[in-house]
């Protein structure tokens, strides 16, 4: 269309009847001296960028032509995510201050397993409602650490979810923590009623919350820092933390084989209730997660 500057080179004494890059680039010489690396920083050097790409190119300012695109993998610059850091920092400080009598209680669970049996028979209403809290706060902590690990992990499988979806990733990951531990509680209630012994998977699931009670209070301090920490200070927490869930995971399978050895159940019902119950709704997410990214 004659008037419009075009991106095109032709009408530069080629004769060639489409778009070429043969006649700018046949007006400069490369040197015949020095490495190949110094004769092609020389050609690049020589050519202007209206020579290349047209009369009708504007050069943009270096940095500017990526201040629209945003990086699937920041997971964390979202007021949903720094909310939910907050409320967790505000939600642990009162359980920790309000509730410093049955936390002192729950801290020695790992005394005997008598003093957890006692602690299961004769809990006031204010240790239940220190456990409600502390599983609220706990699930928070689990949304934060799986949204902050898929980050530092920058997993393809961020690569396939919608844009609007980012901010509300903490919400899904909290989402699959309550759909295991339904699961969990269902199996267990489940199993009670089908061997008619409800007392007995009554007592397992007081325990577990027991000691899912305990991990959060020795956990969430570390969550914030990995949280809050950027760059090598983030890695150094990551694996202090995963060395503390290892430490967490060997306690809560000796309290839970201790406690089926004190009610006079086979081991091997042990081992089914690890593999039925822990392990396979876990397993299933994660495999998810790995076979999609």
């Amino acid at each position: 269309m004659p008037g419009v500057l075009t991106d095109s080179l032709t009408g530069a004494g080629s004769g060639w009847p489409y778009d070429t890059l043969w006649a700018g680039a046949a007006r400069f010489s490369v040197p015949a001296e020095g490495t190949l690396a110094e004769r092609a920083d020389s050609l690049a050097r020589s050519v202007a960028a209206a020579d290349v790409f047209g009369p009708g190119s504007v050069a943009v300012p270096a940095g500017e032509w990526l201040s629209g695109v945003s990086d699937p993998f920041l997971l964390t610059d979202n007021l949903l995510f720094r909310l939910s850091v907050v409320l967790i920092f505000i939600g642990y400080c009162y359980t920790v201050y309000y509730f410093r009598e049955p936390l002192s209680a729950l801290l020695r669970i790992g005394k005997s397993r008598l003093y957890g049996e006692k602690l299961m028979e004769e809990h006031s209403y204010l240790f239940s409602l220190f456990l409600r809290t502390a599983l609220g706060v706990g699930l928070l902590a689990v949304s934060v650490l799986a949204v902050r690990c898929a980050e530092m992990t920058r997993s393809p499988l961020l690569l396939r979810l919608p844009e609007w979806s980012v901010p509300l990733l903490a919400v899904g990951c909290g989402v699959a923590a309550v759909l295991v531990a339904g699961f969990q509680r269902l199996v267990l209630r489940a199993a009670g009623s089908l061997t008619q012994d409800a007392a007995f998977t009554g007592r397992l699931l007081w325990l577990r919350r027991l000691l899912a009670v305990f991990a959060v209070i020795v956990s969430v301090p570390v969550v914030l820092l990995l949280a809050l920490n950027e760059g090598p200070a983030a890695g150094v927490v990551f694996y202090l933390l995963v060395v503390e869930v290892v430490a967490i995971f060997v306690f809560w399978l000796y309290k839970t084989c201790e406690f089926f050895l004190g009610q006079n159940v086979s081991i091997l019902h042990w081992f089914l209730y690890l593999c039925g119950v822990e392990i396979f709704p876990v397993s299933v997410f994660v495999l998810l997660a790995l076979r999609n990214g």
